[in-house]
């Protein structure tokens, strides 16, 4: 199972210039909350890292998402690629501060998602900020979301 969680009713345009929106953004994989549950964040941010992943993933790469509050990252690893239905395996992990020499990022938690799945979960949270920015009149915002479909997955 996979989600990413954007809550509408958390989000801020704090800044116009460049554009800042902020608010709460963070993922379900295998049912659990990642980095947590209501992670406050940049939310376009990490859909636009998300939609960037997900090309990488379609394209049979390494993709990451990044969250800009934290050490926490994502990875896309793409899975049976020559099969119909593509999986991914979704890493959820967090950065050691300092590195070790010896060990690499913990891994705090991973699952086998198809990348349909994935897609999806993106796809709707555009169309949930898409609602919300039409509401509200943010056509920047509106702007920065027509940029994040995808050729292929959509």
């Amino acid at each position: 199972m996979f989600r990413i969680n954007i809550p509408t009713d958390a989000l801020a345009v704090d800044k116009r210039n460049p554009l800042f929106v902020s608010g709460e953004a963070w993922l379900e994989i295998d049912g659990m909350a990642f980095p947590e549950a209501r992670w406050t964040d940049a939310p376009l941010s990490v859909l636009g890292s998300m939609r960037e992943a997900l090309v990488c993933a379609h394209e049979s790469e390494l993709g990451e998402i990044y969250f800009f509050e934290g050490p926490f990252y994502v990875k896309f690893l793409p899975e049976n690629t020559s099969s119909a239905e593509r999986t991914v395996d979704v890493v959820g992990l967090r950065d050691r501060v300092p590195p070790s020499p010896d060990e690499g990022d913990e891994i705090v938690v991973r699952a086998s998602v198809p990348l349909r799945d994935l897609a999806d979960s993106h796809q709707r949270v555009v169309g949930e900020l898409r609602r919300w920015a039409t509401a509200n009149e943010e056509t920047e915002v509106l702007d920065v979301l027509a940029r994040m479909s995808f050729p292929g997955l959509e």
